[in-house]
């Protein structure tokens, strides 16, 4: 048997990452939000 994956949680609702639909706490996007993508940019853009 193999191990199950393990999700990641959204920190304010709970819900897993890829369910979430939390609004970006830096530009208030819920899609399309590329502030925490990419090296140096988790600060908000």
């Amino acid at each position: 048997m193999s191990e199950p994956e393990e999700q990641i949680l959204c920190e304010k609702c709970g819900s897993p990452v890829d369910d979430c639909e939390c609004a970006c706490p830096y530009c208030g996007e819920k899609e399309g939000c590329t502030c925490c993508i990419g090296y140096g940019c988790a600060t908000g853009g």
